[in-house]
């Protein structure tokens, strides 16, 4: 999907290839899954078990950027999502924040990871989180479906004891807390703080606030991917540990507040 962080993964092979001219042929292949892979070197893709199964049918191998599977058994070039989550819970706390909430999806592992990064590190001063998942994934969803989605949004935000500061698993999801309190009258970040996850600019430096966000570092996830993938095109033993890239935390308005 040509979302913000693919495009950066992407970005970062392309990287590689160009500082190793001549060795590089790269081919972009929207349908991995139904192609044969015949002459190709090696896959860097999304974690998938149809594209490993596809890879090990040819005999070439596959390095995973991301954890969409708990089942792959490939090298993996990972986002650190667990870390990200921490670095969320230690900027809301270091801005004085006491009360904390967490916004994500059930079916999607990215945010279950940094649910668990941001419960634990906030646990462990003795803090506790409020956690609304919306049942589902980021897909089209009918016209009574988002309706309910975001009156559902509304109301979790109004019970909330204030000042929160809350770290939403996607960027879209920050925004839409940002909009909901804009139309109730809720300052931000005064009264809400608002962590992003992503940090696509598109949607961070949006009013009605420019959102804090975590950066996953995914131009790089692409690199080392491309690295790790030349190593074993070449005969390299695949390492026995995912490979995690550590995030960073861009801080913006969302979560500036002025009273510290």
């Amino acid at each position: 999907t040509p979302d913000h962080g693919t495009r950066q993964v992407l970005s970062g092979i392309h990287r590689w290839a160009e500082e190793h001219p001549g060795e590089w042929l790269l081919v972009h292949d929207p349908h991995p899954t139904e192609s044969s892979l015949a002459g190709c070197g090696g896959v860097i893709g999304p974690g998938n078990v149809g594209l490993e199964r596809v890879a090990r049918e040819a005999g070439v191998p596959y390095v995973a950027t991301g954890d969409r599977s708990y089942d792959l058994k490939v090298p993996r070039v990972m986002e650190g999502l667990f870390q990200a989550g921490t670095l969320a819970a230690k900027h809301l706390v270091a801005r004085g924040y006491e009360r904390f909430a967490f916004l994500g999806y059930s079916g999607y592992r990215a945010s279950h990871m940094l649910e668990r990064g941001f419960r634990d590190a906030l646990r462990a001063r003795g803090q506790g989180i409020a956690i609304r998942v919306h049942t589902g994934r980021n897909r089209p969803q009918p016209p009574a479906g988002r309706r309910a989605f975001h009156e559902g949004l509304g109301c979790w935000l109004d019970e909330l004891p204030k000042p929160v500061g809350i770290l939403a698993c996607r960027d879209f999801l920050a925004l839409y807390l940002a909009e909901h309190c804009l139309r109730k009258g809720i300052s931000v970040p005064e009264e809400v703080g608002l962590i992003a996850a992503g940090n696509d600019p598109v949607l961070c430096l949006t009013p009605p606030v420019h959102l804090t966000s975590l950066d996953f570092a995914h131009e790089r996830v692409g690199h080392e991917a491309a690295a790790l993938l030349d190593k074993l095109v070449n005969g390299a033993t695949p390492p026995l540990s995912n490979v995690i890239i550590p995030p960073m935390l861009v801080a913006r308005a969302s979560t500036g507040r002025a009273d510290l």
